[in-house]
């Protein structure tokens, strides 16, 4: 390679740089453009801009953080399956006893009963 062909691709090499550079700094300032645009967006949907009082703007926050955690733990649940069984288990009473019927208790007796004088 001679020292001509060495100047020629180190000035291309440069060429090639300068480009990329200018390339950059276009899309740098799409970029800067693009993100102007979303700031004035953002401040013009600011909550002081809107005429929402801070008592209000505290309630909505707090409202909106609360309804997320909802929505978090009914994601993140932990539901084990229960087992669903076609017959209730037997039950068993202790000691001879008999099962009792849950009937209400017939409490006429205690409520009506005369009281006797002595």
């Amino acid at each position: 390679m001679t020292f001509w062909d060495v100047w020629i691709l180190s000035r291309e090499e440069r060429r090639s740089d300068v480009n990329a550079a200018s390339k950059a700094l276009a899309e740098r300032g799409k970029l800067l453009e693009q993100i102007e645009s979303i700031v004035a967006q953002a401040e013009n949907a600011s909550p002081l801009k809107t005429g929402i009082s801070k008592k209000d703007l505290g309630t909505q926050i707090r409202e909106n953080k609360q309804q997320e955690k909802r929505q978090e733990r009914l994601k993140t649940a932990f539901k084990p399956e229960k087992a669903q069984r076609a017959k209730p288990a037997e039950v068993i009473p202790l000691r001879g006893e008999k099962q009792e019927d849950y009937a209400f208790p017939d409490l006429s007796d205690l409520i009506f009963k005369e009281e006797e004088d002595d």
